[in-house]
């Protein structure tokens, strides 16, 4: 890895969510019940929904692109370049 320089890479991040970034987008909808126009309260769905939500409400990833020519012909080189990106993204991942 020596031989690289930042100019030799773009990072671009993406991210996917529900249109409220981090947010619930649950908190937003109504429920209602089967027969009737009553809208039920948000507690009783949370209680019996608690488990099967999501904790996080937003997907971040990172994409690496290589833009030096030379390197991207070296298949160990991209190899070990790609382990190494895993283990970052991983420890970005595990502290968000």
């Amino acid at each position: 890895f020596d031989q690289l320089d930042k100019d030799d890479f773009s990072i671009i991040e993406s991210r996917v969510n529900f249109g409220n970034k981090d947010k619930d987008p649950l908190e937003w909808l109504h429920f209602y019940a089967k027969n009737s126009n009553k809208i039920v309260p948000k507690k009783d769905i949370w209680e019996y929904n608690s488990e099967m939500r999501p904790q996080k409400f937003e997907q971040i990833s990172w994409n690496l692109f290589l833009k030096n020519e030379k390197l991207s012909s070296e298949t160990f080189f991209i190899q070990d370049l790609k382990e190494e990106f895993d283990k970052i993204c991983k420890y970005i991942n595990s502290n968000n």
